[in-house]
């Protein structure tokens, strides 16, 4: 299987999903996982929903910051009640050193570092977690993961209202990629 086979089969499935009835439940379900464990941008999903519901972009996003709000808070609630006791037997030795690079990270970036986890594509799921194991300040997080979801996913926003290249022919030529 080549790579733009791949590409072109999880647009389908992003699009099929899109235009489902559960479309914003599975959309929120993937932003609340994806700071726990989930190895994907949710804005792969909620561009396809946001696309398919113009209507209810606003209420879209709002449930996609909602969702990985929560989605933070029980990892940095695993991270802070599991600890680093459950880090170092479940990776070993790395987990030590993931424990001792979190600490780090903290000191040096204190309350930049969950907004910037948030807003740029850096996986928010090792920011919630060490911010739990190190008892990291919780509200700082949440207002970190806040403020950065928020501008990560009103930047959807300007998704134009209709893609020439996927939407139905009305006389819109299509334009090279």
């Amino acid at each position: 299987m080549n790579f733009s086979h791949l590409i072109e089969k999880l647009k389908s499935r992003a699009g099929k999903i899109a235009h489902s009835r559960k479309a914003i439940f599975i959309m929120s379900l993937i932003c609340f996982l994806e700071p726990i464990f989930l190895p994907m941008i949710p804005e792969l999903i909620i561009a396809p929903v946001m696309l398919a519901r113009k209507k209810e972009k606003l209420k879209i996003i709002i449930i996609a910051i909602a969702s990985a709000l929560l989605g933070a808070l029980v990892a940095y609630s695993l991270g802070a009640f599991l600890g680093q006791v459950f880090i170092t037997s479940l990776l070993g030795e790395s987990g030590t050193e993931l424990y001792s690079a979190g600490l780090g990270y903290i000191h040096k970036y204190g309350a930049l570092l969950p907004f910037i986890g948030s807003f740029l594509p850096f996986p928010l799921k090792i920011i919630s977690w060490i911010c739990g194991l190190t008892h990291f300040k919780l509200w700082v997080l949440l207002g970190g993961i806040f403020l950065g979801r928020s501008l990560r996913y009103s930047a959807m926003l300007l998704i134009p209202q209709q893609n020439p290249k996927i939407a139905p022919n009305r006389g819109v030529a299509e334009q090279p990629v």
